[in-house]
């Protein structure tokens, strides 16, 4: 499978040598292959476990702990935010060796430290904030469970009770836009390590404290759905009165050259000491 595209062999070339890139539309499906936990941050994680009203989170159920952490789109159904997931395909370039430009050896596309410009090649289509799963029941909503579980405090080295919800089995469709900066092949492999090697929620494989199983998904389809071709090159144009005044500058007017001849200068006699240092 070929990864790289050879900016110098693309398509699109125009005569006057400007390049019209090349813009993707694709539509893609992903499904779990493990279990994910989600972990919102609730405004009882800011306060420190007391809600407005007052009650201390002990008091509460398991479920009642867990189901402010589910992540939520505009309508109130369960889902992954954008941002989320483009990280998680970002971090994916982390396992894809590629040549990019004029360089003569592979490298990752995304460095360990986490830097890469996949975040200015693929984006969600423009408004789009939220992943919606796809299959939730009318209620906006997916099985899920209270997942209990014993974490350690890396400040204090305490151990805490950690509820989280558990989500067993999920599925999402994405529509993502991409440039031509990358082949639709080498995007598809991105998703899929992605979803294999870095994976979304808490325990998931690329988690940076404590990484683990959880979160983990696959690439089932993916459909270029539409190619469209934007211009990237912009005329610079100028006002009637900067244009008067680049031309006094550059010292043309009415499209004839009157820069100043140079003036000759004639080299100062050689002293003594020039004299000498010329002889050696």
């Amino acid at each position: 499978m070929e990864f790289f595209v050879n900016k110098n062999a693309r398509e699109g070339i125009k005569l006057d040598g400007t390049y019209v890139m090349k813009r993707y539309t694709a539509h893609i499906v992903i499904r779990s292959t493990a279990s994910a936990l989600q972990n919102k941050m609730t405004t009882l994680d800011v306060i420190g476990g007391v809600t407005a009203a007052g009650p201390k989170r002990n008091d509460q159920t398991d479920e009642a702990i867990a189901r402010p952490k589910l992540y939520r789109g505009p309508n109130n159904e369960m889902g992954w935010p954008a941002i989320n997931m483009i990280a998680t395909i970002v971090n994916g370039g982390k396992h894809i060796q590629m040549k990019r430009g004029n360089a003569k050896r592979q490298a990752a596309l995304t460095k360990a430290g986490g830097q890469s410009d996949i975040g200015t090649i693929l984006r969600p289509l423009p408004g789009v904030q939220f992943f919606p799963f796809s299959n939730l029941d009318e209620k906006g909503e997916v099985p899920w469970v209270p997942n209990v579980s014993r974490t350690v405090n890396p400040q204090t080295g305490g151990s805490n009770r950690t509820v989280r919800p558990e989500i067993p089995s999920w599925e999402c469709e994405l529509d993502l836009q991409f440039n031509d900066e990358l082949n639709p092949e080498t995007i598809a492999e991105l998703i899929r390590k992605g979803g294999e090697k870095s994976g979304l929620g808490d325990f998931r494989p690329s988690a940076p404290n404590k990484p683990g199983m959880h979160g983990t998904f696959a690439l089932k389809s993916f459909t270029i759905t539409d190619i469209e071709e934007v211009e990237d090159v912009v005329a610079v144009t100028y006002t009637p009165a900067a244009e008067a005044k680049r031309a006094a500058l550059n010292g043309r007017s009415n499209g004839h050259s009157e820069t100043p001849p140079r003036r000759a200068t004639t080299p100062a006699p050689l002293t003594e000491a020039d004299e000498v240092v010329a002889a050696k």
